[in-house]
């Protein structure tokens, strides 16, 4: 699998770390449970679930933004995508309160952090049908 830690530089340039997307660890734990075709089918699985619920959340539907976002946090929290999780809970905690102009801002960060995941599970999928 490849490293998705990436280094940038903080403001006073020393070494800055951006976690993961997925925890390595966590991520290999579960694609360690069956064979090749097991892990491929389940990472096309996760990345077809991802992809779906990154596009309802862009719902105009504010409750179907904090469904959405609610199954979302589950599964990110699931293979170890701790930022999503959180992201995800933030976004169904205060969907509804904000309405839908305001969660737009949430929407956008989430949106990308699914991408980030997205990327990394067809990393581990190339990964499995390489190996």
């Amino acid at each position: 699998m490849n490293d998705q830690t990436r280094s940038n530089s903080g403001p006073d340039g020393s070494p800055e770390s951006d976690p993961a997307a997925i925890d390595p660890a966590v991520l290999d734990r579960l694609l360690s449970m069956g064979d090749e075709a097991m892990r491929s089918a389940l990472c096309a699985q996760m990345i077809s679930d991802f992809q779906r619920l990154g596009a309802a959340i862009d719902d105009p539907d504010i409750t179907k933004v904090a469904h959405s976002a609610h199954e979302m946090k589950g599964l990110a929290a699931t293979i170890g995508a701790a930022r999503l999780a959180t992201m995800a809970r933030s976004l169904d905690t205060v969907a509804k309160s904000l309405g839908a102009a305001a969660a737009s801002a949430l929407v956008g960060s989430t949106q990308s952090e699914v991408a980030r995941v997205i990327a990394v599970l067809s990393d581990a999928a190339e990964d499995s049908s390489a190996a």
